[in-house]
């Protein structure tokens, strides 16, 4: 979780959300592409995305002193997630999707994506930055602040 720097990209693998729809009965965790990753490129940070990208994302800014610019057309949305009436909410917010979150310099980036040859999608979906605090920009270009809303263990 330690470790991101403003001006890396961040990346997810997979799809996110859908868990309403049992889609975290049937994963498979991302522990070969973890270390292909490791072994491909110096990555920055990482964590899998257990209680959604939102909280998960804000464990790493958290930890690392920085902020995060995401893209929403940039995330990978499930197809279990697309059938809900909130897609969006659900890749940010459902959790349960262990998908792997991490971030690492543009170079770094070009060269994993460059040689990726795993099934595994990888998508880069934003940047880090110096500004310590969560947002994601929204279709129509608009800049809005990022509250993490996945589960959370501690308050139950």
């Amino acid at each position: 979780r330690l470790g991101a720097k403003a001006g890396d990209i961040i990346c997810v693998t997979g799809s996110l959300g859908g868990s309403r729809y049992r889609k975290h009965l049937e994963f498979e965790p991302r522990i070969k592409e973890a270390i292909k990753i490791a072994q491909a490129v110096t990555v920055n940070s990482m964590i899998d995305i257990s209680d959604g990208l939102s909280s998960d994302l804000n464990r790493i800014c958290t930890a690392s002193g920085v902020g995060a610019v995401i893209n929403a057309e940039l995330i990978p949305i499930s197809k279990q997630a697309q059938k809900n009436a909130e897609p969006l909410d659900s890749a940010l917010n459902e959790g349960e999707d262990f998908e792997l979150l991490f971030t690492l310099s543009k170079k770094e980036c070009k060269k994993l994506l460059d040689n990726w040859d795993a099934s595994t999608a990888i998508s880069q979906i934003g940047t880090i930055t110096e500004t310590k605090k969560m947002q994601i920009r929204m279709p129509d270009g608009q800049v809005n602040d990022l509250e993490p809303k996945g589960f959370d263990h501690l308050s139950r």
